[in-house]
């Protein structure tokens, strides 16, 4: 017996001097995970899964000349709150989403704050839309002399009037919308008019194979660090930090530049400005947190942050100031989620119907 103690603790002296020995060598630690193929694991279920729910979060903040380039700099502040399903992705005879998302804007100037709230699905091939609410509250900001308060005071009436009317007209309606009805519309209007030829289901299926092959192999999200282990929602998680896989962006295009219509002008257009060293610097800036489960390797949250001055244009965001976060979390991986027309939707081409038979008098 005590040889048998003796042995069992001789092996484990032994285990542990391996242990420090390939720790003070370099090596991994072979207790510890391999976070590349976590990481791998991870984006390539995503991207093959046909089921998911999310929910998402986030701010944007810009500087922009709204109207034309000589308009006054503003700064713009953007917040969304999303939620919705995925279901049976890559069949789009049968394939179902919906989402709620609820939008506000924010501005320098006189506009102060607008607020849009957008429920969405899509059933079997046709997209359904119902407007919640819209507002829009107008004010003079503190420092801001453009707009008198009387001026903001007659703006915002009409303003309300304005939107009283859509909301009247829209408003928590669900509304169908079938693309090949509203073509057919047009080209009665105007038989010079030729409207685009629609994808059949059977070509949305073989772009959603493609999309999600050529996302396969060229994944777009690359390891930065290993942050450890956490608890979310319950589930313990890997924590890494990520960035954008440069490398991988001109080949995925690439892949799909035919459904996108991208010519080769296009391309080299792509391929030069991502060879320029501000777009290199904006890329590399971008910075992103990923959640993955250890025991299922199911993407459980992902935080993307920008912060960065290289995003100036010409005629839009002058100052080039893009600064951000992203918060994504997702749940019910490979689960249906299988979602039903509104029973009660209008087709679009009812309401449209009259303003394209008024247009066609003129």
């Amino acid at each position: 017996m005590t040889h048998l103690r003796s042995s069992w603790l001789r092996s484990l002296g032994i285990g542990a001097m391996a242990v420090l020995v390939l720790g003070g060598a370099g090596c991994r630690n072979p207790f510890q995970e391999d976070a590349t193929a976590v990481l791998q694991e991870g984006y390539t279920r995503a991207v093959q899964a046909e089921h998911s729910r999310y929910e998402a979060q986030g701010t944007v903040q810009f500087a922009a000349a709204l109207g034309n380039t000589d308009a006054p700099i503003q700064e713009l502040s953007v917040q969304f709150d999303a939620q919705g399903s995925d279901s049976g992705r890559g069949a789009a005879a049968t394939s179902t989403a919906a989402q709620r998302i609820a939008i506000t804007v924010d501005t320098s100037e006189a506009i102060a704050r607008a607020n849009v709230q957008l429920d969405s699905r899509w059933v079997e091939g046709k997209t359904y839309l119902r407007l919640g609410d819209i507002t829009a509250k107008l004010e003079p900001k503190a420092g801001t002399d453009a707009v008198s308060a009387p001026e903001v005071k007659e703006m915002q009436m009409g303003t309300d009037a304005a939107l009283g009317a859509v909301k009247g007209m829209l408003g928590g309606k669900w509304i169908a919308i079938d693309l090949n009805a509203i073509a057919g519309m047009v080209a009665a209007l105007d038989p010079e008019i030729v409207p685009p030829k629609l994808p059949t289901g059977a070509e949305l299926d073989a772009l959603d194979a493609r999309l999600r092959a050529a996302l396969q192999a060229n994944p777009l999200l690359v390891l930065r660090t290993r942050v450890g282990t956490e608890k979310l929602d319950g589930v313990r998680t890997y924590h890494y930090t990520v960035g954008l896989n440069r490398s991988s962006i001109l080949p995925l295009m690439e892949a799909v530049a035919a459904d996108l219509q991208l010519t080769a002008s296009d391309l080299d257009e792509a391929r030069t400005a991502l060879a320029d060293p501000k777009v290199i610097a904006a890329l590399d800036q971008m910075v992103g947190d990923i959640w993955i489960a250890k025991k299922s390797k199911d993407v459980m949250r992902m935080r993307i942050t920008v912060d960065s001055e290289q995003f100036a244009d010409a005629e839009f965001n002058k100052e080039g100031r893009l600064t951000g976060t992203i918060d994504m979390r997702f749940r019910d991986w490979g689960k249906a989620a299988p979602v039903e027309a509104p029973k009660d939707a209008v087709p679009i081409e009812e309401l449209l119907g009259g303003l394209l038979g008024g247009a066609a008098m003129f």
